[in-house]
């Protein structure tokens, strides 16, 4: 479903942007990561956005599998050279990475960059959450990675409120690499 969010995710950028590069790239490991980032610069082109969807972890996103994660440290973090353009964004569309990854990366980066705090999860729409279940609805091709509380942050009164219609989805925070008042450390977490 992650790899789905993505082509979706990419199927709309490429409309919302036709006269840009767009381009969409599965990365399962740190090392094809760096491989990735370092194709862009030996192009010498620049990220205007960069959207990375998958898991979140202590660290940030993981790379791998829930066996097998890998995850990069603030210390590798910030030695990684990212040809961001001068307007450049980042959104990590992963679990509760507004709780303090998105603020560090705002701030290593100096680039406006967005994060959920709620866990997130899977849904067909993007404004509420939309189960893609096939008994009951018809299977949707879009899939959005968007944060909503539930069963994890609020127990099954949260279940109820996600499954039956009710609960809108987190839009991703904005954090700014100059803002004094969010945490960009993990030790308040």
């Amino acid at each position: 479903k992650i790899k789905r969010a993505a082509e979706t995710l990419f199927t709309e950028k490429q409309k919302e942007f036709p006269t840009r590069e767009v381009v969409c790239v599965q990365v399962e490991s740190k090392a094809t990561f760096l491989r990735s980032l370092s194709s862009i610069q030996e192009r010498k082109r620049q990220i205007e956005e960069l959207h990375l969807i998958g898991h979140s972890g202590m660290y940030g996103p993981m790379f791998g599998t829930h066996e097998y994660p890998e995850q990069f440290s603030p210390y590798e973090w910030k030695q990684m050279s990212i040809p961001f353009s001068k307007t450049a964004t980042a959104t990590f569309h992963a679990c509760r990475t507004g709780r303090w990854f998105a603020p560090f990366f705002a701030k290593t980066f100096h680039i406006p960059t967005y994060g959920y705090h709620w866990y997130t999860t899977v849904s067909t729409d993007k404004k509420v959450f939309r189960w893609e279940g096939k008994r009951f609805w018809k299977t949707s091709k879009s899939i959005y990675m968007k944060g909503c509380p539930g069963r994890k942050s609020h127990g099954l009164w949260g279940t109820l409120k996600k499954y039956s219609g009710l609960m809108p989805l987190e839009q991703p925070k904005r954090f700014d690499p100059s803002s004094p008042e969010e945490e960009a450390s993990y030790d308040p977490v």
